[in-house]
């Protein structure tokens, strides 16, 4: 008969023995004032058993006529049960010495070898219940222990989440939210809402054309809690608290109660309004700068003067057509260190090579020099009878000043330069017969204006108004200080003066 189960003050012990031996142990117990829970003869017995006593010890005898051996049952108690078990070896196995070898493959909280006396059967149930109750009160204290860390860990998580201007939804696999951060609420301006069917519509989910919204199965919460993952998944919310509407890149994960098993599921998300209007923005502006880029392209390439630009390091960053087109040679195939010799640079005498560092694009990015007008002669295998050209330079500077490459422009000026050489050469050879004739003809200009004055003077003499012309002439001259008084009583010119 098993005893009931209640509230103990003396230890109940259950006893695994098939043989006599058992119902001898169990004397023993109630003698030394321990309670026997029940005595049975096999494993599967005593832990159907166990299950409705509830023992707080075990005794197993080792000699078991059972499939499983008793060290076996031994295990299957400490694992199952939380059970302190005990065994009991025979004589054969204390003589063959293979007790310590069967303690040690088992979970057993000691070993009885007969004989034994009630003594010892006290003994080393006191010890295997002390020490198995140790046991159980550093797991207790390492499961409290274990508590209050993932307690402060959930208080320190939930500070973070709380904290943190990304938003945090947490969901259990019915769709119950256990998470909601405040930047969650911020940034789609409304809490938690309990029913999952009004969250796409309430919310205000849609797809980032702002028009088609987003059915409740599809929105990134609900597919993490069928579990499905998803990455920076673009919507757009807008709602009686949001009118204008917010751009939110979410992501969600499962979370599995077990390896299949999806236990809900966890979103985070941000606000992207203000980053997908500046990258709206940039997308504009970069369009503006590569139409910008394209019409000086299409004018530099368009123009019939030369263009180069280069950076620090003499690497060419843009060359014009009418570049190549006028030196003969592809620009952008000479070394710096040898553009002298490579594009034919010389001086305007066409003999003197100038120095690969004294070109102007050189000396404007390693000088930081300007450079205007200056005349060079190109000769080299694209321009076998010489060009010569008019160059310009100029330093790229940064913003604060440093010298960053260099641009040179450039136009052929080889008609220009031929001119002046043929003009001075003719000039050169005939200049005496220039110059007299020049004398001649200053001479004969200067015959001509003396005859002419002199044939106006004669003909004003001859003429009588030319007499009375000159008369007045020198009356104005004797009496340019009393001309008034002159002309007034003057008996010839003036009145008559009046008699008193």
């Amino acid at each position: 008969m098993t005893p009931p189960v209640g509230p103990r003050t003396v230890p109940a012990i259950l006893i695994v023995d098939g043989g006599d031996s058992g119902a001898r142990l169990a004397q023993s117990l109630r003698h030394i004032g321990y309670q026997v829970c029940g005595v049975v003869a096999r494993p599967q017995q005593a832990l159907a058993m166990a299950q409705e006593t509830k023992p707080d010890l075990v005794l197993v005898a080792l000699a078991l006529e059972a499939a499983a051996p008793g060290w076996c049952a031994a295990q299957l108690f400490g694992s199952q049960d939380d059970v302190p078990v005990v065994l009991i070896a025979d004589a054969a196995q204390a003589a063959a010495g293979d007790v310590l070898q069967l303690v040690s493959h088992s979970s057993a909280f000691g070993c009885l070898q007969p004989p034994f006396s009630d003594a010892q059967l006290e003994l080393t149930i006191g010890v295997a219940l002390a020490v198995h109750a140790r046991e159980c009160a550093q797991r207790t204290l390492q499961a409290e222990q274990k508590v209050r860390q993932l307690e402060q860990r959930a208080h320190l998580m939930e500070t973070i989440f709380n904290s943190i201007s990304d938003a945090v939804v947490v969901a259990d696999a019915g769709g119950t939210f256990s998470m909601f951060n405040p930047s969650a609420e911020r940034i789609v301006g409304i809490g938690k809402l309990v029913d999952a069917e009004q969250r796409s519509a309430s919310y205000g989910a849609f797809l980032p054309d702002r028009t088609t919204r987003v059915e409740t199965g599809d929105l990134p919460l609900e597919r993490a809690i069928n579990g499905e993952s998803t990455d920076n998944v673009e919507l757009f919310i807008r709602n009686e608290n949001k009118p204008d509407g917010v751009f939110i890149s979410v992501s969600g994960r499962p979370l599995r109660s077990d390896e299949t098993d999806a236990g809900g599921g966890v979103i985070v998300f941000r606000d992207i309004t203000e980053q997908k209007a500046a990258a709206e923005e940039l997308s504009k502006t970069m369009a503006e700068l590569r139409y910008q880029n394209d019409l000086i392209d299409t004018a530099f390439r368009s123009i019939s003067d030369g263009i180069v630009v280069a950076n620090a390091n003499g690497d060419f960053l843009y060359v014009n057509p009418a570049a190549e087109q006028i030196v003969g040679v592809g620009i952008a195939d000479g070394p710096p260190d040898e553009w002298s010799q490579f594009y034919g640079t010389y001086h305007p005498d066409r003999e003197t090579p100038i120095p690969t560092e004294e070109l102007p694009l050189l000396r404007a990015i390693h000088k930081g020099e300007s450079v205007d007008e200056e005349d060079i002669f190109i000769r080299n295998a694209k321009r076998p009878d010489g060009i010569y050209i008019r160059v310009s330079a100029r330093p790229l500077l940064n913003d604060v000043g440093g010298i960053q490459g260099g641009v040179i422009v450039f136009r052929d000026v080889t008609a220009r330069a031929f001119a002046a050489e043929a003009l001075t050469q003719a000039f050169a050879e005939g200049r005496l017969e220039i110059v007299d004739t020049i004398v001649h003809n200053i001479g004969n200009a200067i015959t001509s204006v003396t005859t002419g004055i002199e044939t106006l003077r004669q003909a004003l003499a001859d003429d009588r108004f030319g007499r009375r012309l000159t008369a007045l002439a020198d009356a104005v001259r004797a009496h340019r200080k009393d001309w008034l008084a002159y002309l007034r009583d003057d008996p010839r010119r003036g009145r008559k003066p009046s008699r008193s």
